[in-house]
Formats: C-alpha cells, structure tokens, sequence
C-alpha cells in the first residue's frame, strides 16, 4: 500500500528573509537616485533664474546707463532708477531678518529683486509698493522663490562717470553659500558680511539654534557641496550723460 506524503511546497524564513532584503536594497537605490534627480533638477533650475537675472540686468544698466539720464541709487533703500526702469531688492539676509522696509508687494511678500517699468522714476522718490507680478505688467521678478540675493552692491565712482553694479545671486536655504573668514583659529562666519577678508563658500552650514538664520551659535565648514551654487556678478558701465 502506498504512503501518502503529508510534505508542502513553500519558502524557508532564511529565503523570504534575504528576498525582503535584496526588495528594500533595491527601493533604497531607487529613491537615492530619484532624490539626486529631483536635487539636481531644482539645481538646474536656480542656475537658470541666476544666470536670467544677471544676463537681463547687465543688459538693462549697460544700454541705459550708457546712453540715457543719470541712474538714481539709494542703496540704503536697497532701490536703483534708471531711465524709466526702477530695480527693488532684499539680500537673504534682509529677509531672514525681516528688514525688508518697503520693499515689498502690494500682498505683502517681500521682494527678492524685482524690476519695474518707472517712467518718472517714483520708485526713488517715493516709498511705492509694487503689485504683484503676477496682476501687473508692469512689475517683473527677476528671482522667484528658491533663489535669492546674497549681496548687492551699487556704487557711483567720484568724479568719473562709472557706475559698477556686483552681486551674488544663489539658492536660498540650507544650500546657500555662507560668507565666510579664516584665521589661526580656523574658519568663522562673518556674520555682518563686513569684513574684507571674508568670501562667500559652499559648504557644510549647521544650524545650531533651528532658526533658518546665519548668525553667531551657527558653524560652518568648507566643503564640497553639489547642491550649493552662486553666481557673482561684477559690471562697470560708462555713464555718458554724465560728461
């Protein structure tokens, strides 16, 4: 008489045990690289604002400054007017801060750097707010959200029509690049951005105090940093009205 087997088919725990496992390996490398696809999409993207901001302001100050009235610059207002064409800004730092003064539109949201058809140049007489974008055609972002200004400067040379525009232009948040100083100590954060031995650097930035602000308890060290880009940006324009 024949024996009947009472024996089952199945997976031993040790074979679904290494099955889950190569499973989730194969998950982690797939969101890893998803993660660094999204990372270097967004990259490409702040590069692109970057470089338009820079191309359209070189292209604007350098035809009309060399050819039309006299720019109008209050940098302590953070506002520059040039024949018909009035530029607002906020540094990162100015934003963090809340330091954005009037320079904000009509709904409130602080400018980065915005540029506005001003045929009277009122911008630099008065403290106007733009509207938004978005509802006027004459108001254009220069810098939307993700990107930011670093610094800006604008300076008229004394006794020669030269006027030079320099700023840096990058991503806002914990890839921003930090300005920075080194001494026998080692490398700090210039805080103030004042000091003339200080540049700016990707790197390691640690917020110690989570505010999303650069200031004193934070520490920073040189490093490199594929998600961290700037742009600087230096022109000098003759200003031939002034002659």
């Amino acid at each position: 008489m024949a024996r009947l087997s009472d024996k089952q088919s199945g997976f031993t725990l040790i074979e679904v045990s290494t099955a889950l496992i190569f499973v989730g390996f194969i998950i982690f490398i797939l969101a890893a690289t998803t993660v660094n696809i999204v990372r270097s999409y967004n990259k490409g993207i702040w590069l692109a604002q970057i470089n338009q901001a820079g191309q359209q302001m070189n292209s604007d100050i350098g035809d009309k400054a060399r050819y039309s009235g006299v720019a109008v610059v209050q940098a302590d207002k953070r506002r520059m007017c040039i024949n018909g064409v009035s530029y607002l800004w906020n540094t990162q730092k100015e934003i963090d801060n809340g330091q954005w003064g009037h320079n904000v539109y009509s709904d409130g949201t602080p400018i980065r750097l915005a540029r506005i058809e001003d045929k009277n140049g009122e911008y630099c007489t008065k403290d106007q707010q733009p509207g938004a974008p978005g509802g006027n055609s004459n108001v254009r972002a220069l810098l939307g959200r993700g990107v930011a200004i670093q610094e800006f400067k604008v300076s008229q040379a004394t006794g020669v029509p030269l006027l030079t525009v320099s700023m840096v232009v990058s991503p806002e948040g914990a890839n921003r690049p930090i300005k920075a100083y080194t001494d026998h100590t080692g490398v700090h954060i210039d805080v103030n951005q004042n000091r003339s031995d200080s540049s700016w650097q990707c790197g390691e930035w640690i917020d110690k105090n989570d505010n999303k602000m650069v200031d004193l308890p934070d520490t920073f060290t040189p490093a490199k940093n594929q998600y961290c880009s700037f742009a600087e940006y230096t022109f000098t324009v003759y200003e031939r009205s002034k002659i």
